[in-house]
């Protein structure tokens, strides 16, 4: 059978489908296309320290195939000088281009932490503190399976390189992860699913009204125009925001955040900004930079002037994070959280070149999982480098585990009850890693 073209060019019968195709719209090679390397960093200051990648830095994460704003400058280099993680491994890949008038980019950007040693197999975790809530490394979008490829290179080519890569907090789908799973099965690499589980995520529709209406049932529009209606009889009730330009209004703000917080259930078990050592400097430095960036939503409901409510989100086109929530829980029976998330789904529509938003937060929120139509999946993956002590370990742990699993079942299995009907959960029994908290409890929603 013989396929011919469908049309003439100029008159003439085409001798291929190439030539139907339109001259005007070039090939371009991606000019950076030379040989990459890998540089780890183990301080934050000195010529060779992460203060001194700032620029190489901000121009990652503004070509990032993948946006994370807890990846970014300015919010790695506080969480750096705050907590001041040990044995700190940041792995930053370059990549020169064959052209001499073209300089080398940073492709990519990975903060590990560096645990174990002597007997216990030598470990590399990418770093998650208490107010990271995603991380995925940043890659230099065209250049996502060359980066990965040359990360294991470095590992298979250094001494001093780990058996174990832990990579928390991942998100599973996407280009990136595609990169990710096709480097390992080029390398059929050792890897450990640790835990797999889904959080909420918003993405925009036609307009704020019908993605509200589609997630809120009658009964609860009534329940939630009654409590306005209850608040509204309290005082003057209002919703404000930081616009820009506001100059120091950030600081009155960032202190009504602080305070709101740590009245809070947060407050009483410990956990607010306020509590935690080095918290609320580094909350304070990260809000500064957003705002001054243009990347800072914080808004709330006042009562009477003083704020019963506020939200604090971080923009990175084409997404955003939802970061931080506070209530001032005396008013909970009016559901004030509930109010000013139907007010952040209106303000996420009216955001321009912000296509969705991740949670961040914990797997089956109660509130958050009724108002957020769309789910992320998120992974924890534990990979071998190929050294003899990764192999051994995660064999044995998914023996074990596969082991427990199979105890779980028969022990668990009724009268009766066939064996293959047992319920099989998402989540894996491990308990590595916490999940985190940035959200209030079910019941305070």
């Amino acid at each position: 059978m013989s396929i011919a073209p469908s049309s003439p060019i100029d008159g003439q019968p085409a001798n291929s489908l190439v030539d139907l195709l339109p001259a005007h719209i070039p090939y371009s090679r991606d000019e950076i296309n030379g040989e990459l390397w890998v540089e780890v960093v183990d301080r934050l200051d000195g010529p060779n320290g992460l203060m001194s990648k700032v620029a190489d830095w901000d121009d990652l994460a503004a070509h990032a195939l993948e946006p994370n704003v807890f990846h970014e400058s300015w919010q790695m280099l506080p969480a750096v000088r705050m907590f001041t993680p040990e044995r700190m491994r940041f792995a930053f890949i370059y990549r020169r281009s064959k052209r001499q008038d073209v300089a080398p980019k940073l492709c990519g950007l990975f903060p590990f932490l560096e645990t174990g040693g002597g007997l216990r197999p030598r470990r590399w975790t990418l770093w998650e503190h208490d107010y990271c809530y995603l991380s995925v490394p940043l890659i230099r979008s065209g250049q996502e399976i060359e980066t990965w490829r040359a990360l294991f290179e470095y590992f298979d080519s250094s001494s001093s390189a780990p058996a174990l890569i832990d990579l928390s907090c991942q998100v599973s789908d996407g280009p990136q992860a595609q990169a990710m799973v096709q480097v390992l099965f080029d390398r059929r690499a050792l890897v450990e699913n640790v835990e797999t589980h889904v959080r909420a995520l918003a993405k925009t529709s036609s307009d704020w009204m019908t993605y509200a209406g589609s997630v809120m049932s009658t009964h609860q529009r009534r329940e939630l125009r009654r409590h306005w209606r209850r608040l509204s009889e309290l005082g003057d009730l209002t919703e404000r925001s930081l616009a820009a330009g506001q100059g120091r209004a950030i600081e009155s703000w960032i202190d009504s955040f602080l305070q709101l917080e740590s009245t809070g259930w947060k407050g009483n078990q410990g956990t607010s900004f306020k509590e935690a050592r080095g918290a609320a400097e580094y909350f304070r430095e990260i809000v500064r930079k957003a705002y001054a960036q243009n990347r800072l939503q914080m808004f709330g409901l006042y009562l009477d002037g003083e704020p019963i409510a506020m939200k604090v989100n971080f923009l990175a086109a084409p997404g955003s994070f939802a970061f931080k929530i506070a209530y001032d829980e005396r008013y909970s029976k009016y559901s004030p959280g509930v109010q000013l998330e139907l007010e952040n789904i209106r303000r996420l529509h009216a955001q321009e070149s912000v296509e969705w938003m991740d949670s961040c937060a914990v797997p089956n929120h109660f509130m958050i999982n009724r108002m957020w139509k769309e789910r992320r999946t998120i992974k924890y993956m534990r990979i071998s480098t190929g050294r003899i002590l990764g192999n051994v370990e995660i064999g044995v742990r998914t023996f074990l585990r596969s082991l427990l699993r199979s105890w779980r079942s028969l022990t668990s299995r009724r009268p009766g009850q066939p064996s293959g009907s047992s319920a099989q959960s998402l989540t894996s029994s491990s308990t590595d890693k916490p999940a985190p908290d940035n959200t209030p409890p079910a019941h305070q929603a």
